[in-house]
């Protein structure tokens, strides 16, 4: 199965009209683009119990952009597109979105923050989520 993160940055892409590669990318981000969002794996200590057939993905999303107000408004766009429509319902069990491989059970942890700001003055706000994936 493709790596979880880089079908997460497929799924953001897709959902919100952005280019992956250009303008979200996964595990990294270039330094030489201004406005752009990074989807990265982190170690959280969660586990799923080993009777159940599903993965734990602790991820964490980011975007840069040259102001505060950009790179919330950016991050907060990416919060958004990870909220499961409610009328959309996926493998007969609500909450869920579809990704490349797989569907995922996904757990927001709250919404955007300020997180830093970079030698440039890019500012950079993120948010954390949990997903469970068929395995």
């Amino acid at each position: 199965m493709t790596d979880v993160v880089s079908q997460v940055a497929s799924f953001l892409a897709e959902q919100t009209g952005r280019t992956l590669g250009q303008e979200i990318f996964y595990y990294q981000m270039p330094d030489e683009i201004n406005q752009c969002v990074v989807v990265q794996r982190v170690n959280s200590g969660r586990h799923v119990p080993v009777q159940i057939d599903a993965g734990s993905h602790s991820l964490r999303i980011a975007a840069r952009a040259p102001s505060s107000n950009e790179a919330y408004a950016l991050a907060e766009e990416m919060y958004q597109a990870l909220l499961a429509p409610k009328d959309e319902v996926v493998d007969d069990a609500p909450g869920f979105i579809q990704l490349l491989e797989t569907s995922a059970q996904v757990s927001l942890y709250d919404h955007p923050q300020f997180q830093t700001q970079d030698q440039q003055g890019r500012k950079v706000f993120d948010f954390y989520a949990l997903m469970i994936t068929k395995s």
